[in-house]
Parts: structure tokens; sequence; C-alpha cells
């Protein structure tokens, strides 16, 4: 291969194809001609040893898959095969969810086992994504390749023939899969990568006249029945995957009652989390990226449901959470060791429960009422008032808190938030 000379233009991100420069061009158009890309792709299907054995061989099928994608930016696959692509196309979809699923389960049993030795692997490979930055091991980042460019021959032929999307439907392991890959993985680079895959299959074929089962159809009620659990229990590695869920729900969901079947227990599950006592944040510059998006999936449930208001008169303790103790700690003795601050700190978590809580507000008076009911008090009868100049103005120059540690209009730590929802009031 000494005469494959290339520079990446610009790498695949399964949003766009990649683009490639061949230096040698008569030299590539040669070997695609002799049937190089067929004779890839054979062994790629037939590769005589498990992908994921060593590293060697994980380098290998990986290089294959890199090949093969950007050759086939010169010709297209169909092209190559003519009447017998659906018949390969089937076969090499086959192999590709395997290969996704085996080096998804291997990453996991070798992540596993550096934990349980105490001893992690050697940060070697820096790799800058467009949301991210990850410093990750020699093995993470071939591991990653591999399902990168394998998800992304994947998705090209998709494209070609949709229908062939049923594979993905029926596929045994799919849970397995997708739940190592998203979930229990602490490899965030895989987990992007496989969240950006199955994001672009759900935006992908959202419009698509011809399929009757579309994928965003599949992924919302696959991953909030079979893989929310796991997510729920590895929370600490679980962003990545409610802002896939919150994501795939806005794209074009009309009636999530329709989408998922039992809505009402996934709501109770995702509203449990929001409530547990110990679910907050240490400080604003740590935020909970689980938090944040499970309040986002939450609020789109509500927004996405065509009985909106009785969802949101059942969920009426979801208000008070929010006020009591998500953006406020008020206690009933006011002094130093019994005021906490709110669980929510951080600029994301607040806007995602305040968006929540409009929301609900919208959707049925009462809530409404009971959150007016809750504000008014906190800027007209509270304790600390007083008719001391101090308590109704602070001065730029004045290093300004109060008890609760928190510097604004004697604050309870969400002042602005409360004056934006009392504007939006009138």
């Amino acid at each position: 291969m000494s005469h494959l000379c290339l520079s990446v233009i610009r790498s695949p991100h399964f949003s766009q194809l990649p683009v490639v420069e061949f230096r040698n061009p008569d030299w590539v158009a040669k070997f695609i001609q002799n049937g190089g890309i067929q004779r890839l792709l054979s062994i790629l299907i037939s590769f005589p040893e498990p992908i994921a054995k060593n590293l060697c061989s994980l380098m290998t099928a990986g290089l294959i898959l890199k090949l093969v994608v950007y050759f086939q930016t010169q010709t297209q696959l169909q092209l190559l095969y003519g009447s017998d692509f659906h018949t390969f196309s089937t076969q090499l979809i086959q192999r590709l969810l395997e290969i996704m699923n085996e080096v998804c389960q291997s990453s996991l049993v070798r992540e596993k086992a550096e934990a349980d030795s105490e001893k992690d692997a050697k940060a070697e490979r820096k790799i800058t994504t467009r949301n991210n930055t990850y410093l990750i091991s020699e093995a993470s980042f071939y591991e990653t390749t591999a399902i990168k460019y394998a998800l992304t021959l994947a998705a090209i032929i998709f494209d070609v023939n949709p229908k062939l999307l049923d594979l993905l439907y029926q596929y045994k392991n799919l849970e397995n899969c997708i739940s190592a890959g998203l979930v229990e993985s602490s490899n965030g680079y895989l987990q992007e990568i496989v969240s950006a895959w199955v994001l672009q299959l759900s935006t992908s074929f959202l419009h698509n006249s011809h399929l009757s089962y579309k994928p965003h159809q599949f992924f919302i009620p696959f991953l909030l029945h079979r893989t929310l659990e796991q997510a729920l229990l590895k929370q600490e590695n679980s962003d990545v995957f409610f802002k896939l869920i919150s994501d795939i729900i806005a794209l074009g969901v009309k009636d999530i009652a329709k989408e998922v079947f039992n809505i009402d227990d996934v709501l109770s599950k995702l509203v449990g989390y929001i409530k547990n006592e110990s679910i907050g944040e240490i400080n604003a510059q740590e935020p909970n990226g689980v938090l944040a998006e499970i309040l986002r999936t939450v609020r789109l449930i509500f927004l996405k449901h065509d009985k909106k208001g009785i969802l949101c008169y059942q969920y009426r303790e979801l208000v008070k959470e929010l006020l009591q103790n998500s953006f406020f700690r008020i206690e009933k003795a006011l002094t130093h060791r019994t005021i906490r601050s709110p669980k929510y700190k951080s600029l994301e978590t607040r806007s995602a429960a305040f968006k929540l809580l409009s929301t609900l507000a919208r959707g049925y008076d009462e809530n409404l009422l009971d959150i007016t009911t809750f504000i008014a008090p906190l800027h007209t009868k509270a304790s600390w008032r007083t008719n001391r100049h101090r308590d109704w103005y602070l001065m730029p120059n004045e290093t300004v808190k109060s008890r609760t540690g928190y510097a604004g209009l004697k604050n309870l730590g969400c002042s602005k938030i409360f004056f934006g929802f009392q504007d939006w009031l009138k």
C-alpha cells in the first residue's frame, strides 16, 4: 500500500461523508478497478479471528474499515456489486453489527480488568471532537476507531437501502451493545461516537415516507425501556445517554404516548431521580450533566404528550420539589446550622429546571397558583426583611452574602431566574 498517500480533508461524522484527496489518483483508480474494495470487504467478513482478540487484530480491522470508507468516496458500493449488492450488503450489515458488539463488550472487559487491578491504562492519545477533548489510552483509541468506521460504513449502506434497517432492529445483541457503548463504558469518545450515530440515523430518515417504521420510532422506546434502568444505575457515565434521548424526542415526536408504551412508568423513574435527596450539585462550577438532561427529557415528555394537562396534574408534587428543594432551601428555623444551599447551583441545571417549571405552570393553572403562592412571600414577608437600608440595597463595592452563602437580593440563590418568571407571568 506504499502508493496510497491521501490527505483527509474531513473525517466522517455520520452527518457528513468523509472527504479525502488521494495524491496518486491513478493508482487508486487501478486498485478499485481490479477489485481492491471487494477484496478488503471479503477479508473483513471472513476475518480469521475475533477482531478484539488483541491490539494487532483490532488495528488491522480498523485500518481495513477506514480504507473501505475512504475508497468508497471514489465509487459507490452499489455500482461495484451491481445486482449482488442487496445480498452482499445484508451480509455486511450483519458483520458490522457483530464488530460493534464484539469491540464494545471487549472494551468493557478491559476497563473492568484495569479497574480491578487499580492500574489505569496510560492516556496516550488526545482526541478533539466537535463537543469535547478526550485523553484516552492506545487500546481505547483503536477500539473506538474500529467502531467509528464500522458505524460509518453501516450508515452509508442504510442510506442506499433503508430497508436494511430491519436488520438493526432485529439484531439480538443490540441492547447489550448500546448499553455498553453509551452507558457502561467510561470512554467518553466512544459514547460520543455511538450517540452521534444513533442521532444521525434518527434524523436522516425522519421524513422518509417509504419507511413505515423509522429509526426514531425504534430508538425512543428502546432507550427509555431497555437501557434506562442501567443508565440510572451508572449515572456517572450517563450524561451522553440522556442527552441523546432528549435530542431524539425533540426531533419530531408529536405524541410521546404513541411512541412509548407505559410512559407513566418512565416518568415515575425520571421524577424519582429528580426528587432523590442525594442528587444535587456541589457548586456552580461543577454541573451535574445527567440531572440537567433528565430535567430536559421530563420537560419534553410533558410537551410532547397529548394529555399534557392531566399529566401536569398528576405530577403536582414535582412543582413543590423544584421550588422547595431545588431552587430554594427554606427552613422553619433560620439559623446558620439549618440553612442549606439549593440542590441546583449551576446555570445549566437551573435553566433546565426553570424551563420544566414553566412548562408545568402552562399546563395546569393550579400549578401556576402554587408557584405564585410560594414566590410572593419570599419578596414581601420573609423573616430576614427589616427596615435597614442594607437589607434592600446592595452596593457594587460591597462583598455581601446572605446566610445561605449566595450573593444577590438578600438572596436565596435564584433571584434572577424568578424575576424572569414573574415577568413571564405578567
